[in-house]
Formats: structure tokens, C-alpha cells, sequence
């Protein structure tokens, strides 16, 4: 491909990326940027290295030394969001045609769709939701390299190969997912497929794979000798105890909701599909035993490998996110390249497996526009809410002649947790229903500087036992002196 046709489809996937997520380049905060408005930039980068991730931490203070306005966070981080994603995209394109050799259109196509697919699923919306999800998408992109370079063989390519891992794994932790799968797809794509130099390379990616988290340890550990500030998220693990609940809770729950982002139904119906189709052509073709033992591998690498850490978390601190198990909803994308680079389909095969792949393109496209959407919404409602609590403070103080100090706060007897207008998702989290985060919030939107405190037990019985609102009223207000005693719905 000329340089001239590589710049045209980069620029083809970087607009198509930003006609799908254009909702996130408008100004949206959501939990975790208020924490970055409360403690600043630095304070923020130093959040970071406690945990590990060293270039969001130089990104935040490269950001403090420009005096970037805290507003404009949402748009720089979209907009280098698309941009590494569109690169990796290209990048991975480029690689499997040097290995597959694509030649008609129609495969060219549907290789395009399920690559974008890999990324542009609806779990990536959460990472729309942090400052730094430029960095954890530029952390992809590493990877993308370092799985390339291993793919290749040899010593030197190996060493860089690992080198690449590194750097991406300390970008964001949980993206290490992509190795495996990645680096599977790009060895399926050869012609030839020795099962010894497949699982000698998946065995470099593993080491890759320890060593990326070995250094992430050794910063989190070397910070806090230094700072004396420790993470939670390692130490204190049970590895027996995370095995199990791994398997009685994690799995479970992350398989039969999926974070609540996409209709678990209608996405294991095209899972379904694709691997009915699969498993029909293998019995159809020679080489059985070695595309059954792919097609397992790719299964595990989608679905399971994103969980590994979570064997090593903290007992005290094990959860999982979406924007930890990206892998999951990549099932699709992995059984159509499979198809595509294992066997030879007739045009009628590749048309109908190209309308699947595209099913799951447009429910994908309208999922992340969708829930994008809602988040706007949700920041928008977020800050009314917080806006007119602090109007009421003010008018108190302008009526009273009395300075408010202190605000105790408390839910009412049926607080949502999400927002009735969209899904039971990362994205749609009220402010007001998480502790640390209404916190941060409050003190961004708020003229005066009060200090936000739980309400006791005794003053919730007193002022709001039993009571139960569905929108903002006078009687969630009680200001007695120098303090407001807040309800919140």
C-alpha cells in the first residue's frame, strides 16, 4: 500500500472514529475528573505513580505546566483517544496484510470492520469518562507495536517486542488484555502455522506479560518507600480467595450483565452464530485439531485473560470494570479474522459473515453514541442539582446575615444510584450517590468554602426518617445556624 492510500484510510478512521464518539469532545466531568479538579494536576500525577501508571502521571504534569483549563480536558482526551485508536487500527491492518495478503474488496472491508471492532465496542465508553484515557489508548498502541515485534521472531525483535509491553502496560494496566489475543491474531494471519513457534511466541508474550506487571509492582513499591503513600489495590491478597471469588462472583456477574453497556442477549446470539459457523467449516476442512486448539486459545484469550490480575488484587479492593475486560466484547472481531485467515470461503460465506460482523458494527456504533449521550446528560444534571443546592445556601446566607460552615449530608430512603434516562452502566452514576465524588464535585461548583461531612445517625432520626423524594424540595433543606443538614434524593 502507497503512503498516499495509508494516509487516505488513516484519515477514513479517525473521521469515522469522530463522527461515533463526537458526544465526549463536548465539556462532561465524570467521577474521578472532579477528584483532578479538587487536588489539581500534580496532585493528580502523584495519584498516579502511587499506582503505577507513569505516563498518565507525566501527561497531568505536563498538563499543570501548560495551565490547562480543566474544561478542556474532555476534548484533548478524546480527540488523542480517536487518534491512537485510528493509528492502531491502521497499524494492525497493515500488519495482517503483510502477513494474509488481502485480495478482493469485500475481505478488505470486513477485516476493517472487525479491527475497528476491536476497539470500538461499547466497553469502551468508560474510558471516555477519565482525563487520562488518551494515555491508556496510547498504552494500546504500545502494545500493538510490542505484539508485532514479538510476532516477527527473533532475539532482537523479541527484546523490543517486551520492551514496547512495558511501556504500554505502564500507561494503564488492565490493556495488557490485548496482548494475548492480538498477538494470536497476527500469528493466525501467516499462511503457515507451526504449533511449536506459536505457543514459543505466546510463551514470550507471557513473559512480556509478567515482566509488565513486575515493573508496575517495583514503581508502586519504590513510590511508596519514597512518598510513604501505599496503594490498596496490591497486598493483602488471598490468591485462593480471589480464585474464588473470580469464579462465584466476577465471572458470573460480568458475563450475564456485561457492565450493563450492550444487550447480553442479542450479543451472545452473534457470538453464536459465528461460532456455529466456525466450528461447522472446521469439520469441513483439514488441520482439525490445530483450529479447534486456535479457536479455544482466542475464546480464552477474549473472555478470560482479562480477570489474571484480579487473582493478585488486593482481597479488600477486587472488583473489575470495563474498561478492564475491553477483551470480552472482541468475540466477534476474533471469530470473522479466524474465518477469514483460516479458510478459504466462497463469495456467499464471506457475504453473510460480513452482515453479521456488520450487525454487530451498528449496534456497537449506536451503543457507544448512545451511552455518550447519556453521559452528557447525566454531567449536565450532575451540576444543576450541585448549582442549586449551593443557591439555596446562598440565599440562607443572604436572608440569615449567618456564613454557612458545615453541610451534613444523607440519602433519602430510596436514593438512585443511576439516573432513570439511561442504563444501569459506568456512565450514568450520579455524582450525589458516591461519597468521595459528590465531595470533589460540591467543592468545584460551590462560591464558599464549606466543609461536607456525613450525617450522623442522630440527625438523619431528627430531621429525615423515612423520607422519600423523587425531585429537588425545601424540606431536603434544614439550616440550623452555621449548618445545613441536606437530604439528597
Amino acid at each position: 500500500m502507497s503512503n498516499a492510500n495509508k494516509l487516505m484510510l488513516f484519515l477514513i478512521l479517525f473521521s469515522v472514529s469522530i463522527i461515533v464518539t463526537y458526544p465526549s469532545f463536548a465539556v462532561s466531568h465524570g467521577l474521578d475528573s472532579y477528584c483532578t479538579a479538587c487536588n489539581g494536576y500534580y496532585g493528580t500525577a502523584l495519584w498516579f505513580l502511587q499506582n503505577g501508571r507513569i505516563f498518565s502521571a507525566l501527561a497531568f504534569v505536563v498538563f499543570d505546566f501548560l495551565n490547562v483549563p480543566f474544561d478542556s480536558l474532555s476534548f484533548i482526551s478524546s480527540f488523542l483517544t480517536d487518534l491512537f485508536l485510528s493509528f492502531t487500527i491502521l497499524k494492525l491492518y497493515l500488519y495482517l496484510d503483510e502477513n494474509a495478503k488481502f485480495k478482493n474488496s469485500l475481505t478488505k472491508v470486513i477485516v476493517l470492520i472487525s479491527l475497528f471492532l476491536l476497539f470500538y465496542n461499547p466497553f469502551l465508553i468508560e474510558f471516555f469518562e477519565f482525563d487520562e484515557g488518551c494515555i491508556m489508548m496510547l498504552g494500546i498502541l504500545l502494545v500493538t507495536f510490542g505484539v508485532y515485534r514479538i510476532s516477527l521472531g527473533k532475539l532482537k525483535n523479541y527484546v523490543f517486542g517486551i520492551l514496547f509491553v512495558v511501556l504500554g502496560v505502564s500507561c494503564y494496566q488492565a490493556i495488557a488484555c490485548y496482548l494475548f489475543i492480538l498477538l494470536l491474531l497476527l500469528m493466525i494471519s501467516k499462511k503457515e502455522i507451526n504449533l511449536k513457534e506459536l505457543f514459543f511466541k505466546l510463551g514470550v508474550g507471557l513473559f512480556a506479560y509478567g515482566v509488565s506487571f513486575l515493573i508496575t509492582l517495583i514503581i508502586i513499591k519504590l513510590n511508596g518507600l519514597i512518598t510513604g503513600n501505599i496503594t490498596v489495590k496490591v497486598g493483602n491478597m488471598d490468591i485462593f480467595s480471589n480464585l474464588g471469588y473470580i469464579f462465584t462472583s466476577l465471572l458470573p456477574n460480568t458475563f450475564r450483565y456485561l457492565f450493563g453497556f450492550i444487550d447480553y442477549k442479542l450479543y451472545y446470539g452473534i457470538v453464536l452464530v459465528l461460532i456455529i459457523i466456525m466450528i461447522y467449516i472446521i469439520f469441513k476442512n483439514d488441520n482439525k485439531v490445530l483450529n479447534i486448539i486456535l479457536l479455544t486459545c482466542g475464546i480464552c484469550f477474549c473472555a478470560l485473560i482479562p480477570f489474571i490480575p484480579n487473582i493478585f488484587m488486593s482481597s479488600s479492593n477486587n472488583y473489575t470494570a470495563a474498561r478492564m475486560c475491553m477483551t470480552i466484547l472482541c468475540l466477534p472481531s476474533f471469530l470473522v479474522l479466524m474465518l477469514l485467515f483460516r479458510f478459504k470461503l466462497n463469495i456467499t460465506s464471506q457475504y453473510f459473515i460480513g452482515c453479521t460482523i456488520s450487525i454487530f458494527l451498528l449496534l456497537s456504533v449506536y451503543l457507544i453514541h448512545q451511552n455518550l449521550m447519556i453521559d452528557f446528560k447525566r454531567y449536565k444534571e450532575d451540576v444543576k442539582y450541585i448549582k442549586e443546592i449551593n443557591a439555596r445556601i446562598e440565599q440562607y446566607q443572604l436572608n440569615s446575615n449567618i456564613n454557612i460552615k458545615k453541610v451534613y449530608y444523607a440519602y433519602d430512603t430510596d436514593s438512585a444510584y443511576y439516573y432513570s434516562f439511561g442504563h444501569n452502566n459506568g456512565v450514568n452514576i450520579r455524582v450525589m450517590a458516591v461519597d468521595w465524588g459528590f465531595d470533589c464535585a460540591f467543592k468545584v461548583y460551590s462560591n464558599g468554602d464549606y466543609n461536607l461531612l456525613k450525617m450522623k445517625d442522630e440527625d438523619y432520626e431528627k430531621y429525615f426518617k423515612d423520607k422519600d423524594y423523587h425531585k429537588i424540595n425545601d424540606d431536603q433543606f434544614k439550616f440550623v445556624d452555621d449548618t445545613l443538614y441536606l437530604l439528597i434524593y
